[in-house]
């Protein structure tokens, strides 16, 4: 899972799973073929599920005074996000790329 806030500077998180935590089979065409095999290049971001989860909400958490837009540009993304997370916090929006631009006065975490 890779998080971009579109803050000044940006702020980032990657991380992903332990091999074993998640079924490729349930992975699309785009991510079997172009992002499973770049798993595993960084061992200090492979995380059990419980870890990329505590990761995620501290990094989401950071950016709850600003409006927070949840931006994904596809929906197993946006499920993706919230398998990980569980329900979006109280406060945040989400919205997909496709539809009105961001708000400028937003944090936006893409």
């Amino acid at each position: 899972m890779a998080l971009i806030a579109d803050t000044s500077p940006p702020s980032e998180f990657d991380g992903e799973l332990v091999a074993g935590d998640y079924e490729i089979s349930s992975c699309s065409n785009f991510v079997r073929k172009n992002v499973v095999p770049a798993l595993g290049k960084r061992p200090d971001r492979v995380l059990k599920i419980e870890e990329l989860r505590s990761q995620v909400r501290t990094f989401v958490k950071q950016f709850a005074a600003s409006d927070p837009i949840i931006s994904y540009d596809y929906p197993l993304g946006l499920g993706f996000f919230k398998a990980i997370v569980g329900d979006i916090p109280a406060g945040y929006d989400t919205k997909a790329l496709e539809e009105n631009p961001p708000k400028a006065s937003s944090t936006n975490i893409f």
